[in-house]
């Protein structure tokens, strides 16, 4: 039972799946089908039933006018000629077979055609299905009956006749309703494909497609839904894309004046407060000479200007300014992953055909506080043993890719609530600045790989 009823619903997908076009053709064509049997069976019928009621009013016809003979004669037994006369009529009627006139005893009076007592009988048996024959009562002094016998030979070719020209009509209405209900059906499912094409190429993003309405029909309501929905959609994009670029700017803004005071927070530290403490140990160093355990005092200072320094190098590192993006990623990578006893390869590498210059100061500002984030997460989380830092420079475009051997982790759940998220969306952020992105391919246990791309106008544009 269940095998019959998925075959059977397998079979109604099948037939529900055919095009409409297909479909409401066959709907016409087993309309024109069904209308032109019960056409032609009725024509037939009634062409039939009307050939056999005239065959009959013949018969009755001639066997009246031969009673009226037979009715002369009965009233002058003494003339003569009443089978002459019955022998005339007959021949004077093409369909007529027999013509008989017999008393009231069944002696036959007069006989003319296949009927006439001097025939034989098998010729007239042979016959008997295809005559119609009709009687008439002869009152008088003495009764008789006449029959009268038509033959239906020649029915059935001028029926032939008929249905063949009724045949040849219903071909022609049927080409006819054939060729308009293919105009009619392209009409209906040319629309149809236009909101098909037009929602394809909506949902590719291509929100400035409309459909073209033909007609105030249902399918017309609903190309109008249609374009409305589209321009729906087209206002909702403009907003988007109005408040996307709005957003972009203000966090660009943002990183913009973060740096900038990364910049200042940096050379205030390395300059003044540097210098201070800097002056502050030989002032230590000399009051030294006279005075007894400052040698510690001296350690401590110098430890206060060695976190100094490492403060404005993590704020903004100056080699970043002076040297370009790889010395710095070289140092920073060095300064931070040794002391954790973490292998550390770092290269830089030209491709398509990219110069050997430095890249835009964004881009190397932005590459580099991405390999920061990066870096800072494999120190913290990642409990590596080893980290590689490629910088890939092309002629428009610069991707960095961070990778360990750490423990790895589930990128989908990063994004909720999870240590060192924000930080992954400040880098994707950082790289959807420039035009770029960030891919993170992890697996817990297996690693974690990170690679920003972003892009920019080379000197050849």
């Amino acid at each position: 039972m269940n095998a019959l009823r998925a075959w059977m619903g397998r079979a109604a997908w099948v037939a529900l799946s055919v095009p409409v076009h297909f479909k409401v053709l066959g709907i016409g064509f087993l309309i024109a089908g069904l209308l032109s049997t019960v056409t032609l069976y009725q024509v037939h019928r009634g062409v039939s039933t009307a050939l056999h009621g005239e065959l009959r009013q013949q018969a009755a016809f001639l066997s009246s006018l031969a009673a009226r003979d037979t009715e002369a004669h009965l009233a002058f037994p003494e003339a003569h000629g009443l089978n002459e006369r019955i022998e005339a009529l007959a021949a004077s009627m093409a369909r007529c077979v027999f013509i008989t006139v017999e008393d009231e005893a069944g002696r036959v009076l007069a006989a003319a055609g296949e009927g006439n007592p001097s025939s034989s009988s098998s010729a007239a048996g042979s016959r008997e299905h295809a005559v119609v024959t009709a009687q008439t009562r002869v009152e008088g002094p003495t009764s008789a009956v006449v029959t009268a016998g038509v033959s239906t030979a020649g029915i059935e070719g001028e029926l032939r006749a008929v249905m063949r020209n009724v045949v040849w009509w219903l071909a022609a209405s049927i080409a006819f309703g054939a060729a308009l209900a293919l105009g009619l059906t392209r009409l209906l499912v040319l629309p149809i494909r236009e909101l098909v094409t037009a929602a394809s190429a909506m949902r590719e993003g291509e929100y400035g497609t409309r459909a073209r309405v033909y007609s105030n029909d249902e399918i017309g309501k609903l190309a109008r839904a249609f374009n409305e929905l589209g321009d729906a959609l087209e206002a909702r994009q403009r907003e988007v894309e109005e408040n996307e670029a709005a957003r972009a700017a203000l966090v660009k803004q943002i990183v913009d004046s973060l740096e900038a005071e990364r910049k200042t927070l940096a050379r205030n530290l390395h300059d003044n407060i540097g210098q201070s403490l800097s002056h502050l140990l030989v002032q230590v160093q000399g009051l030294g000479r006279t005075c007894r355990n400052t040698a510690h005092v001296c350690n401590e200072l110098r430890g206060l200007i060695d976190e100094t320094r490492k403060l404005a190098w993590d704020f903004r590192p100056s080699i970043l300014d002076d040297y370009g993006l790889e010395l710095a990623l070289k140092r920073y990578v060095q300064e931070h992953c040794a002391p954790m006893d973490i292998g550390v390869e770092c290269e830089c590498v030209a491709h398509n055909g990219a110069p050997p210059s430095r890249l835009p100061a964004e881009v190397e500002t932005t590459l580099y506080r991405i390999a920061q984030e990066a870096i800072t997460n494999v120190i913290r989380h990642a409990g590596a043993r080893n980290v590689s830092v490629v910088l890939m420079k092309g002629a428009n475009e610069a991707r960095l890719l961070v990778e360990d051997d750490g423990q790895g982790f589930e990128p989908k759940l990063s994004s909720n609530g999870r240590e060192g998220s924000l930080g992954l969306m400040g880098m994707r952020e950082r790289a959807q600045l420039l035009g770029g992105g960030l891919v993170i391919d992890s697996q817990p246990g297996r690693g974690t790989s990170v690679c920003a791309s972003v892009f920019f106008q080379g000197d050849d544009s």
